[in-house]
């Protein structure tokens, strides 16, 4: 699994809460919006010597759930099923994890036995028939490991529809920024405070910024 971490020092001279979230993932604008996640959260950091570290293991995980509201900004999803996926790359020849998702009395669930590699650029959840629009507001996205080994946080989500296909490619671009979050809530992305990105696809494995006094945020390393 790689692992990444970045460093947030805070000299901002005030207490700071900052969240940590992935940019949206690669699909197709056919199935819908991609809504994003919260993945972590350090609460009330202290300035000026203050800081915290933000570890990112990116082994992902296809997720899937329920709500009991539609999915929108501001809503906490949780993760009710799970299974580690393999990302396809045309580049290296390596097929990705084609994951079937049936769903039994409105609830969500991945065939386990009957995954393939068989995707050319990142993965693909498929679905069964099932009640659309869906009472259990069923969700599908992609996840990573939380501070807990068994907590798979959603890093981004899709309303999900029957009988589709839902191809997903994972970026290794995090941003962080400072707000009122929890895990796994839902953001709008139009509306955060100023925030820095963070590219790991440049081979980078940990970054270093610091927030500064007027709220900017510089790159250390």
């Amino acid at each position: 699994m790689a692992q990444y971490t970045i460093t947030v020092h805070n000299k901002s001279q005030e207490f700071q809460t900052y969240v940590l979230f992935a940019s949206p993932p690669l699909t197709k604008s056919s199935n819908g919006d991609v809504f994003t996640n919260i993945y972590q959260v350090a609460h009330r950091v202290p300035s000026p010597h203050g800081s915290v570290v933000f570890t990112i293991k990116s082994a992902p995980f296809a997720v899937c759930g329920t709500l009991p509201t539609p999915l929108a900004v501001g809503v906490k999803a949780e993760t009710e099923d799970y299974t580690p996926v393999i990302l396809g790359n045309k580049s290296t020849s390596t097929y990705g994890s084609q994951v079937p998702v049936s769903v039994t009395d409105n609830a969500p669930s991945f065939d386990l036995s009957l995954i393939k590699q068989t995707i050319l650029a990142g993965f693909e959840m498929s679905t069964s028939h099932f009640p659309y629009p869906n009472p259990n507001n069923i969700f599908l996205g992609y996840g990573y490991q939380g501070e807990k080994p068994e907590e798979i946080v959603p890093l981004a989500m899709m309303h999900a529809k029957p009988d589709t296909p839902f191809p997903m490619t994972p970026t290794l671009k995090f941003h962080v920024t400072t707000g009122m979050y929890t895990v796994g809530e839902v953001i709008d992305l139009s509306k955060l405070n100023t925030q820095i990105l963070i590219d790991f696809t440049t081979g980078l494995a940990d970054a270093v910024v610091t927030q500064n006094s007027d709220q900017t945020y510089a790159r250390n390393s």
